[in-house]
């Protein structure tokens, strides 16, 4: 059973540990909406599991119970001896101290080494599944999905303004690059609402769970869609600049001029009004351009 506040603080105060909020460290403490959370990912007995921000275990002891093998990863050295206690000797889990991102856009290589040596071992589908730690959400999203595993379901909490920013149709204030490049790979789904109080310590602001479906048909390889992310990033460099603004500093007028009227992309938009397909479309041609040069 997921431990209540009550047995937090007194598995935490003993041991003179107090939360970091430079970590973004928000334990989930409702049992329904953790087995919520993990029926959701429709994780199967031989599929792999990461989860980032693992704090006291009280998502991995369930993720354990359903997975074949679970990654569990925890920066905090002083939760992190906790949770070694209480679940170190469990077979198919693996603890890491470690910080998840190795910088703001690549997974830590000792995580990804050790995810892949399960997988190996245990040959299925690669998930994430975590009550992920508010410091890391969008980088850590977009830096798995970049990475060489070929993971192919997120499902995990998140504050309901990053969700929104992910979900964001174009014409939106929250749609941008992390919009186009999570919708160019994912389908996406809000799956339901995590109010403050099933918290401890209660967030200041709602979270929600996503689920994110991953299908990377649209890139050839985890470099095509990083430099497309590039490629998008810089086109929203000045938010309320044209696209014309944005693009003509990395591609040539005429080029620019050229693709507008092929795509039908009028360029005096700004970038947050081209819907997603476009993006795709404008990057695979200048990509064909650069290469036909």
């Amino acid at each position: 059973m997921p431990m209540t506040k009550t047995q937090i603080r007194e598995l935490l105060e003993p041991a003179g540990l107090r939360l970091k909020k430079r970590f973004g460290q928000h334990f989930l403490i409702d049992g329904n909406l953790l087995t919520k959370l993990v029926q959701s990912a429709g994780i199967g007995p031989n599929d792999v599991v990461l989860e980032v921000g693992a704090g006291l275990g009280n998502l991995t002891e369930l993720l354990v119970e359903q997975a074949g093998h679970v990654v569990a990863v925890e920066i905090d050295g002083g939760l992190f001896k906790q949770l070694s206690m209480r679940l170190g000797d469990h077979q198919r889990l693996t603890l890491l101290h470690a910080d998840i991102l190795e910088n703001k856009s690549h997974v830590s290589p000792l995580v990804l080494e050790q995810v892949a040596c399960a997988a190996n071992a245990q040959p299925a589908e690669l998930l994430m599944v975590s009550n992920l730690p508010y410091s890391v959400a969008s980088p850590l999203i977009v830096a798995l999905l970049c990475c060489d595993l070929p993971f192919s379901r997120f499902v995990f909490s998140v504050q309901a303004e990053v969700a929104d920013r992910m979900l964001a149709n174009e014409g939106s204030r929250d749609f941008g690059p992390l919009s186009i490049v999570l919708q160019s790979t994912c389908s996406l789904e809000k799956l339901f609402h995590l109010p403050p109080q099933v918290f401890w310590p209660a967030p200041e602001v709602d979270s929600v769970v996503l689920r994110l479906d991953i299908n990377r048909a649209n890139f050839a390889s985890p470099d095509d869609l990083r430099a497309f992310g590039e490629f998008v990033r810089a086109a929203f460099g000045h938010r309320r600049k044209t696209l014309n603004y944005n693009l003509s500093r990395t591609v040539d007028p005429p080029v620019l001029r050229s693709l507008g009227e092929s795509l039908e992309i009028d360029l005096r938009q700004r970038p947050e009004q081209i819907p997603v397909r476009k993006w795709l479309e404008m990057y695979f041609r200048l990509n064909l351009k650069s290469r036909e040069s």
